[in-house]
């Protein structure tokens, strides 16, 4: 079945455009004869017309260096979409899917592009690695890790939503970002397995069903259409071929008299009689390649044959089985598959099978269904029985060994945070940390391919009734198991680096003529400036600002006199008749901000009582200036203001927004495994396509639930002649009616950019004098400049020279440690699966 069952339902749903050709025209030349089939969704064509226009086969299959291959779908835009009604159509958001299948490198300079929408150049290809990526006119980029692999069918989507860009391969959403760029449909045409008319860039593989519609799907729907099998076609059903009938084995041969063969084919055989006998022999003339796997169902009391298929190393082993053959997967581990061989006649070295590779096939009705792919673990052999027992994984950990904390973010969309993880000792741990916040799992599926699998069920989902009685086994959570509230506690501790500054200004308190006749005394000079600044504790801003004595020469004291006036160079330069400074003084002070953010589900908590854990958390910054307080440092980050001082706080809002991002996620998650820890189990006729990425429903006499696959083991019995899988489903399970989470959000705490609203202004320093005629006594607390009349009276006190500064005092609530308390709620939903338990 496709994923609309006709036009009218996909035209309704935002397809614009599908395209495929007819095997039969299609040629490996440039310009060679593509009979192009479209159709017109305003009503052009009828229904009839409309659903005769789909005919299924491969869109491209060119890859040929001396020719280029069939490169393109260049033809009049009248061929690709109906313009005529379609012109000065513009889709502001949109989406576009394509099937590939790669043989190899691509051919001719840099990347190789699968399709190209032209001339607004929505690309989709791979990189010069064979890596997915995708681009838009403003060359809006998004480059995967993901490696296209060989000979496999990719189901690509690349959709575009509200100015955000997502690529997914195979459902899964690889990475997104930021475009602006419209599908314009009426402008350009549409290039398939090459980037233009050029010939150059040419994608090495076959590429099927193409669809463009003028909306974004959102990641729902393109995990239910990837769900849907990595083979579905877009419209329509697979044609029905009516035989009649027939003896086994059957062959069946589809011709252009017939019609055209979509694959996969399902066949249903009714044979009441007898066992369903293989092989099926199934010709498709006119086809370029073929796409297998067939489904053949076989119903009816004769029983169904299967049979396993091993391959190490590239050598069918199959006939040295003995046993059982075990497949066991459990999500967010490596796949294990153990087996008993024969071993060869002769010496017996169990090492040499170390890091053999290992395919396990499923073999039934004539469909092949791989099991297992990966590399023998540990091989070991018993001298009583005779048999050698190999014990395979996957590639699951080299995998998470070699993905780095950026790759890991990006492909589980998780968090990560340093105050709550710490340090990490290997990439495996950054692995594990992230995906600890979200509620998923991560896996390989059987190509290596990572998936991150939702634990809620979404999509599609699988109902099994064909368990085996007296397997099913249910386990539910207990209340001591259950987790609804996690109280988390993070501490900010951060410095803030401060700065004051503060003026002095100080002049002799006479002119200078008088100071030459009537009122002439002491004066301060440099040394006594400096170490008054020295004493201080404070430090001077650039440098002191100084007046001098007058030069030697004739001075004019008034009333028509003067006097001449001689003074030595170096005397006044070290002489102070006035200066003006600027002092400033740094420390550090100590900041904490307490955070308390409780991560809760309230009606649950009032359901069942409070079962509550408790995490800490502390972000400590140290200051990297270690020179900020000698002066020898200024920090290049922007200052701000706390009153007269000029501040710059080492912490910033974006970093302690993630890590409580982190801790809540981390939170949410816990929560939600808690409710998860209800499990299901049951055996069943082997599913072979079954995996931990896949949701099923049981539908059993006594149990009905429905879960995401949690467990699966295929245990494959040739001494019995069974073939069983184990499946265990994990459901969620809450008592409250909450179905959504609460928003939560914080600001910054704004302690900064507070000017004091008092000016800063400069201290005007006095000065004192004894041994003159009003001369009191000397008084230690005076600031400024004390000295002497010249010459002094003696009868009058005489003053101790000196020059002080009266600093002003930091206050405490400067340099005091600041606390501020912060209280978070952030309330969370929890899914509720479908769990029903009924007695007999």
């Amino acid at each position: 079945m496709g994923y609309y069952a006709d036009y009218t339902t996909a035209v309704a749903d935002g397809l614009r455009h599908h395209f495929k050709l007819d095997d039969d025209s299609v040629t490996d030349e440039i310009g060679g004869p593509w009979e192009v089939e479209y159709w017109n969704y305003l009503g052009q064509y009828s229904a009839a017309e409309l659903a005769a226009l789909f005919v299924p086969g491969a869109l491209y299959k060119g890859f040929e260096p001396s020719r280029y291959g069939a490169t393109e779908h260049d033809s009049a835009p009248a061929e690709i979409s109906p313009v005529t009604v379609d012109a000065g159509v513009v889709y502001s958001d949109w989406t576009v899917r394509v099937l590939a299948k790669r043989r190899g490198d691509g051919y001719g300079s840099h990347y190789s592009f699968i399709v190209t929408l032209l001339s607004n150049q929505i690309r989709i290809g791979l990189t010069d690695t064979n890596k997915f990526f995708a681009q838009t006119t403003n060359g809006d980029y998004l480059e995967s890790s993901l490696t296209m692999p060989i000979n496999t069918w990719s189901e690509i989507v690349l959709t575009k939503s509200s100015n955000i860009m997502t690529l997914y391969v195979d459902g899964v959403n690889l990475l997104s970002g930021v475009t602006t760029d419209s599908v314009i449909p009426y402008l350009g045409y549409i290039c398939v397995g090459n980037y233009s008319h050029g010939g150059s860039q040419v994608f090495n593989g076959v590429i099927d069903d193409l669809g463009v519609w003028d909306r974004g799907l959102s990641q729902v729907e393109v995990e239910s259409l990837y769900n849907g099998g990595i083979f579905q076609q877009l419209v329509g059903a697979p044609p029905v071929i009516t035989i009649g009938d027939f003896s086994l084995p059957l062959e069946i041969d589809v011709t252009p008299d017939i019609g055209a063969l979509s694959l996969p084919v399902s066949i249903n055989v009714f044979n009441e009689v007898g066992v369903f006998s293989l092989p099926v022999s199934i010709g498709v003339d006119g086809a370029g390649s073929v796409s297998i796997p067939i489904a053949i169902n076989v119903y009816g009391s004769g029983g169904v044959q299967w049979a396993v298929r091993v391959v190490m190393d590239g050598a069918d082993i199959s006939d040295r089985l003995v046993g059982d053959i075990i497949v066991d997967g459990e999500e967010g581990a490596a796949r294990v598959a153990e087996l008993n061989i024969l071993p060869v006649s002769g010496p017996v070295d169990p090492d040499q099978y170390i890091a053999n590779s290992v395919d396990i096939y499923y073999l039934s009705a004539g469909s092949e269904f791989l099991l297992f792919h990966g590399e023998v673990e540990l091989p070991t052999y018993d001298i009583g029985t005779g048999l050698l027992s190999l014990v395979c994984t996957d590639a699951f950990q080299s995998f998470i060994d070699r993905t780095t904390l950026d790759q890991a973010l990006a492909l589980t969309g998780g968090k990560w945070h340093k105050s709550v993880f710490g340090e990490p000792d290997s990439n495996a741990q950054y692995i594990d940390d992230v995906m600890s916040t979200v509620p998923a799992s991560l896996d390989l599926d059987l190509l290596g391919i990572p998936k991150v699998t939702p634990w809620e069920v979404g999509g599609a989902y699988s109902v099994i009734d064909d368990y085996v009685v007296d397997s099913v086994q249910v386990e539910l959570a207990s209340r001591r198991e259950l987790i609804n509230r996690v109280d988390i506690s993070l501490s900010n501790r951060f410095p803030v680096l401060r700065e004051r500054r503060t003026g002095f200004t100080w002049t002799a308190p006479h002119s200078f003529s008088q100071f030459l006749t009537t009122k002439n005394h002491t004066l301060p000079n440099n040394d006594m400036v400096q170490s008054a600044v020295d004493s201080s504790g404070w430090r001077v801003v650039s440098s002191i600002s100084y007046d001098r004595l007058q030069p030697s020469g004739y001075v004019n004291t008034g009333s028509g006199k003067g006097t001449s006036w001689l003074i030595d160079e170096q005397l006044r330069a070290y002489l102070v008749w006035g200066l003006n400074m600027t002092l400033a003084k740094r420390w550090e002070q100590s900041y904490t901000e307490n955070y308390s953010l409780t991560v809760q589900c309230t009606p649950e908590i009032n359901l069942i009582g409070e079962r509550s854990e408790a995490r800490a958390y502390v972000i400590d910054v140290e200051s990297e200036y270690t020179g900020f307080t000698d002066f020898s440092q200024t920090p290049t980050e922007p200052a701000a203001n706390i009153g007269k001082d000029k501040v710059w706080p080492l912490s910033t809002f974006s970093d302690l927004s993630d890590a409580l991002e982190c801790a809540s996620a981390l939170a949410r998650a816990e929560i939600l495994a808690s409710h998860r820890l209800n499990t299901v189990s049951f055996e069943c006729i082997i599913k072979p396509w079954l995996d931990r990425v896949h949701y099923v429903e049981l539908n059993s006499l006594t149990v009905n639930a429905r879960g995401k696959v949690s467990k699966v083991r295929h245990v494959l019995s040739l001494d019995k002649g069974s073939a069983l899988s184990e499946i265990e489903i994990s459901c969620y399970r809450r008592k409250s009616s909450l179905m959504s989470d609460s928003v939560w959000s914080m600001e910054p705490i704004n302690y900064y950019n507070e000017p004091d609203s008092s000016p800063n202004l400069s201290t005007i320093l006095p000065t004192h004098l004894g041994g003159g005629a009003y001369s009191t006594e000397d008084n230690e607390a005076w600031s400024g400049y004390v000295g002497n009349y010249q010459p002094p009276d003696t009868s009058q006190p005489i003053y101790s020279e000196r020059f002080v500064l009266d600093t002003p005092e930091i206050e405490a609530a400067a340099t005091d440690p600041v606390d501020t308390n912060v209280s978070i709620t952030y309330e969370i939903s929890i899914p509720n699966d479908l769990l029903n338990i009924t007695a007999l």
